[in-house]
């Protein structure tokens, strides 16, 4: 990977551990409890977070005026949308090591209401346009995890893990035999002649033949997601809710969408939605690009992207 991109993966990941703390201090800075949510994070929070905040001030610099003017707009919208005071609030995402961790989700803080009620929110900041991260899993894993509920599940999981050995298979040999080494699967004697195993510094002819498998790969999941789609609609929509960032049906997704100006964020809007509302009534279509390495869920108001 190369500098410009090994920074701009770091950035991605500390804009994001940022605008969490900063929207969740906006929560408790309105609700009047700003001392006692400080209190609740941990000191290697804090650590990290001056970290983060230190490289972003040296690369970006912008974005330390505008991330504050954002997440004021994200956390007055959530505030308005959960129309009761806020008595705690605390961040339980992945950044916080938060012991609460595993049992909230796709959520990044939790709020305790006065009503006696909890509400876990999702915090994201998004270029408009862009596709918005929600769920990662592995090829041999992924539809008997996603779609555990449908019919003969684990033999469709398992005719698409063969499906997809045979091909990384049949893909390794044929760049092998292409460089003129020993045929393997493991690519040691690939890696013996120094050739690169980063998709991206193949030579064109050998980055085609990556291409293609993972195309088959894509167009073989599209098929089995088709499949089921059609045996059970209602069944298969609601195992998308997960994909969507809704492995838990009370989580709340409040996401910043910003279009970038003159190398800063303007804010384009904020999407704060309480639930699943009427995800399960807004299933279009599954839609192939079959010379890609992914596709397409359409639902009315959004794209689900499978890669």
């Amino acid at each position: 990977m190369s500098a410009s991109k090994r920074t701009e993966a770091l950035l991605n990941e500390y804009k994001g551990n940022l605008y969490e703390f900063l929207t969740a201090q906006r929560l408790a800075r309105v609700n009047g409890i700003e001392s006692q949510f400080i209190q609740t994070l941990r000191e290697d929070f804090f650590v990290m977070l001056s970290q983060q905040e230190a490289f972003i001030r040296e690369y970006y610099p912008w974005l330390l005026e505008d991330l504050p003017i954002l997440a004021l707009g994200l956390g007055d919208q959530i505030q308005s949308e959960l129309d009761s005071k806020i008595i705690k609030v605390e961040i339980v995402g992945k950044a916080s090591a938060s012991d609460k961790e595993g049992d909230v989700g796709e959520a990044d803080l939790l709020v305790e209401l006065e009503n006696t009620k909890q509400a876990l929110v999702s915090v994201k900041l998004s270029k408009t346009g862009a596709f918005v991260n929600t769920k990662s899993a592995g090829v041999k894993s992924f539809l008997g995890k996603y779609f555990r509920d449908c019919f003969e599940i684990d033999s469709i999981q398992k005719q698409f893990s063969d499906y997809f050995d045979k091909r990384y298979q049949t893909m390794a040999y044929e760049l092998c035999d292409m460089a003129g080494v020993t045929p393997s699967e493991s690519f040691d004697s690939w890696r013996d002649q120094g050739l690169s195993e980063l998709p991206g510094e193949l030579a064109h002819e050998f980055r085609q033949v990556f291409l293609n498998s993972l195309y088959d790969v894509s167009n073989k999941l599209f098929e089995h997601l088709e499949s089921l789609s059609k045996i059970d609609s209602n069944l298969f929509t609601r195992c998308l809710f997960a994909l969507l960032g809704y492995s838990r049906v009370d989580i709340i997704q409040a996401t910043s969408f910003y279009k970038a100006k003159d190398q800063h964020y303007e804010l384009d809007y904020h999407r704060v939605e309480n639930g699943l509302g009427e995800l399960s009534q807004n299933f279009i279509r599954l839609e192939n690009r079959p010379r890609s390495s992914s596709f397409d869920i359409v639902f009315s108001d959004r794209i689900l992207q499978i890669r």
